[in-house]
């Protein structure tokens, strides 16, 4: 997967975050020039206004919540 296809389905799911309460899995892809793979994220929303991002790595689950402006300047940034 490309950089700007990463970010193009990141920014998809953005616009659906900011719409709505869902949860949805990004999957993960090979990193280039090392051949190690990027886990799986996990995004959940909820009506509360936080996204939950989580990450599955080495058996532990990493944990991120931010709300919906800071997920947004998050993306940005990116």
């Amino acid at each position: 997967m490309k950089a700007s296809e990463f970010r193009k389905l990141i920014r998809e799911e953005i616009k659906k975050t900011l719409n709505e309460a869902y949860e949805t899995t990004i999957a993960g892809d090979i990193i280039k020039g090392t051949g190690d793979k990027w886990p799986d994220v996990n995004v959940k929303s909820a009506d509360d206004g936080f996204i939950t991002l989580s990450q599955k790595i080495n058996g532990r689950t990493s944990k991120i919540i931010l709300s919906k402006k800071q997920f947004a300047k998050l993306i940005k940034g990116a």
